[in-house]
């Protein structure tokens, strides 16, 4: 259900500053509002506790949790761990965060309350103390109300933690009960109407370009060695060494098409070495193939272009800034060849055959020249197959960019007989959003 525009635009615009920009409202706090607002900080702990920064936000996490579950959503707004990110400062720590820590974090924050707390250990067992205060009064230390919870590691403190917490906002909530049916319903509205921005400021908007590193880690140019055993060719000992890669890089750009529909386009390539050997001596094969951006030497490079309908969704405990998305679509190719013995031998009985190169008298350097000729001439295989995809989004909210990270797995895409490897291909990049 959407709010009226009109009813609620003024309280749109000053939630926005306050939540997402931390902007200095004057005479905000005497406006009339009708939420309330929570911040739960996450768990400071002692040395002595040994309880990791992980084990810490997720006791966070379930502390939060019981708010949004014991607070009326019609009368409260409980901020996301990303939602206090946004609003202090860069280089501000709150990892460990007690005492004075806690007063500033709430200056900056501007909410209505603050819960704070610490781990401790006593003897065998670990104690959390939590604490929750007005923000009008937590400059002078007034402790509105606290809980504790006791476990014998952080695994066991869950369900005491989460007993806890449960009285201590039950406690909260009766501080401010609800009022008429009216009042509530508007207080509703105002919630989903802030979870609604949230989602669609970490959402994609309705189009994106994107640009992106893309190697292909398994996919590779095999190598290969042969002697030419043509009768014309035999008594000149001639073979041709190719050294192979390993890898693909890449570069390329994504298009999003609102949170489903995305396109891609890309160029991936690698670089070997191939040498006609005559007796003991070689000569090196330099060919362009008339790619851009690479230079004039052996290489195997594809074209890519790709289309993907994706389901995009959230992670427990993951700010809502990040969002994953998983699915699959269509692609097409086309790839260069690759040199081989075989191809190199019948280019130059070909050159035999029409006359074109005297085995007796031609030149080995003449032979190179042939063979790279005649390679620049090949066409470029083109092909097509599906994929899979797992990715993930990262949008800061009110911020028209993001960075991203996709791996597909092509199936059925056409390469050259000497390509080999499994087809995982990663997209590392940024966006920005229109």
């Amino acid at each position: 259900m959407k709010s009226d525009p009109k009813a609620f635009s003024l309280r749109q615009v000053m939630l926005w500053g306050f939540l997402i920009l931390g902007l200095q409202t004057p005479g905000f706090s005497e406006m009339e509002r009708t939420y309330l607002t929570l911040a739960v900080i996450d768990l400071a702990g002692t040395r002595e506790a040994n309880v990791n920064v992980q084990e810490r936000q997720s006791l966070t996490d379930v502390i939060r949790g019981v708010a949004r579950k014991q607070l009326s959503v019609a009368k409260w707004i409980v901020l996301t761990r990303e939602n206090i990110r946004e609003q202090l400062d860069s280089g501000m720590d709150v990892s460990n965060c007690e005492d004075k820590c806690v007063v500033e974090v709430a200056r900056k924050l501007k909410v209505d309350y603050i819960v704070s707390g610490a781990i401790t250990r006593l003897g065998s067992e670990l104690h959390v103390n939590m604490n929750y205060y007005d923000i009008d009064d937590i400059e002078i230390g007034n402790v509105k109300g606290s809980a504790w919870a006791n476990g014998t590691d952080a695994g066991s403190l869950i369900a005491p933690l989460e007993k806890a917490s449960d009285s201590m906002f039950i406690s909260l909530g009766k501080l401010h009960p609800l009022e008429d049916t009216a009042a509530m319903k508007a207080r509703a509205k105002a919630n989903k109407e802030w979870d609604s921005r949230i989602d669609n400021q970490t959402s994609p908007k309705s189009f994106g370009v994107g640009l992106h590193w893309t190697p292909v880690f398994g996919l590779g140019v095999k190598k290969d060695a042969g002697n030419f055993t043509s009768p014309d060719l035999i008594f000149r000992s001639l073979s041709l060494e190719q050294k192979g890669v390993s890898g693909l890089q890449g570069v390329g750009l994504k298009f999003w098409m609102g949170e489903h529909l995305e396109a891609t386009v890309g160029m991936q390539f690698g670089y070997y070495d191939v040498n006609l050997v005559a007796d003991t001596t070689r000569y090196p094969l330099h060919f362009n193939l008339g790619r851009p951006l690479l230079a004039a030497k052996p290489y195997f490079s594809r074209y890519m272009a790709d289309a993907a309908y994706l389901y995009s969704f959230n992670v427990v405990h993951v700010p809502p800034a990040v969002k994953f998305h998983a699915g699959g679509g269509l692609a097409l190719s086309s790839s260069t060849k690759v040199m081989t013995p075989a191809f190199a031998e019948s280019v130059v009985q070909t050159a035999i055959d029409n006359g074109t190169f005297n085995p007796q008298t031609g030149t080995n350097a003449e032979m190179v020249r042939i063979i790279d000729d005649a390679f620049k001439k090949e066409k470029a295989a083109i092909g097509g197959g599906v994929f899979a995809q797992l990715g993930a989004r990262y949008r800061p909210l009110a911020m028209p960019f993001a960075t991203y990270l996709d791996i597909k797995y092509h199936v059925l895409v056409l390469n050259p007989d000497p390509i080999s490897g499994p087809d995982f291909t990663l997209e590392l990049g940024a966006a920005f959003l229109f």
